[in-house]
């Protein structure tokens, strides 16, 4: 599954303030930890599949020539990858990568010399050299949802086009600005969709940075699987799954009763006392008999920042959304004692009896 290396490639193309070379691509993906066959695949098959968004009406080829042989552009794997991100292409992307396709030259040239774009039939799709073989595996960018599938699987439960039983779950990645010239951010939306949580989806994002796709995108899943994953897994999939990794206790609602599940914090950066986000939470939940809820299932996530015992980022989310009664409660905890970067988060399901 290339559903992450599409993204990767389509952030390398897009990478400065103007299209960058070949070249450049190449080693911007090979840098960051992408196999050589796949970062030629992406060079070449991303402006191909976003280039043909920008040919309407003409008619395509669906082969290609590699090297000798020719074949089916639909039996690559990353060229059908490629198209189904090009299908969701912004104007920005079409333009810095589908006007680098060779058809779209072509096509360019044909339609100043008076043909129609309904005219144009395209041959076979030529190659300039011929591609290194498909190898096994990622090829250096693993797929946020083939590892949140295995991380299902490690606890019994085996996701089947995307669902297991009535719960949808996915994990998207979501690449950004590289922080550093040796470095890449990885950004991964972890995605839930039951019939009974009060709001349709319920996402959790995890962000990371490394030098390489295949450690940063380890690390987001790898945080979502401390701190959120087995509180899912209680609330949604097993209620008695998970009992020794998420806490459980009875609470009392106008709106009736619930059981709430926590999962462990999240601490990052430091190892210090951080702010008591136990304690809040007490609060929240008394805060909340002000809230009205529906007998479905609510989620909370706090999640502080400081650094030289300041606040540098206060959210508090109920399903979803943010909450300011949270935040003033996060507000006025005591700040950790140290002065280093220190960062906190919490997750907590209300289950309906």
């Amino acid at each position: 599954m290339f559903d992450a290396a599409v993204e990767v490639g389509v952030g390398a193309f897009l990478e400065g303030e103007s299209p960058p070379a070949d070249e450049a691509i190449l080693a911007s993906l090979e840098q960051a930890g992408v196999d050589d066959w796949l970062a030629v695949r992406l060079l070449i098959f991303l402006p191909l599949a976003f280039g043909r968004l920008l040919l309407p009406g003409a008619q395509l080829s669906d082969r290609f020539m590699d090297g000798n042989s020719e074949r089916r552009l639909a039996d690559d794997p990353v060229f059908v990858w490629a198209s189904q991100r090009a299908a969701r292409a912004i104007r920005h992307e079409a333009e810095w990568i589908g006007l680098r396709s060779s058809e779209v030259n072509a096509a360019n040239k044909l339609l100043h010399a008076g043909d129609r774009m309904e005219d144009l039939r395209f041959t076979t799709v030529m190659m300039s050299e011929t591609l290194p073989p498909v190898q096994a595996g990622d090829g250096g960018v693993p797929s946020p949802r083939r590892l949140l599938e295995a991380l299902l699987a490690g606890h019994g439960f085996t996701v089947t086009d995307g669902r297991i039983g009535t719960t949808q779950v996915d994990a998207q990645l979501v690449t950004h600005p590289r922080p550093a010239a040796d470095m890449v951010t990885a950004q991964v939306h972890f995605v839930v969709q039951h019939p009974d949580l009060a709001s349709p989806r319920l996402v959790e994002s995890f962000a990371a940075a490394a030098p390489t796709w295949r450690q940063a995108i380890g690390e987001c899943t790898g945080k979502f699987g401390q701190s959120v994953l087995h509180t899912l897994i209680t609330g949604l999939l097993d209620r008695t799954a998970c009992a020794e990794q998420v806490s459980w206790k009875p609470y009392h609602h106008r709106g009736g009763d619930f059981d709430l599940y926590t999962g462990p914090i999240l601490q990052q950066f430091s190892d210090a006392e951080g702010p008591d986000l136990p304690g809040a939470l007490d609060r929240m939940l008394g805060a909340l008999e002000q809230t009205a809820l529906t007998q479905k299932i609510h989620w909370l996530r706090i999640f502080t920042c400081h650094q030289h015992h300041q606040p540098t980022a206060n959210e508090v989310l109920l399903d979803g959304q943010p909450w300011p009664t949270g935040e003033s409660i996060v507000a006025h905890l005591a700040p950790p004692t140290t002065s280093d970067l220190i960062s906190a988060r919490l997750f907590a399901l209300l289950i309906p009896k």
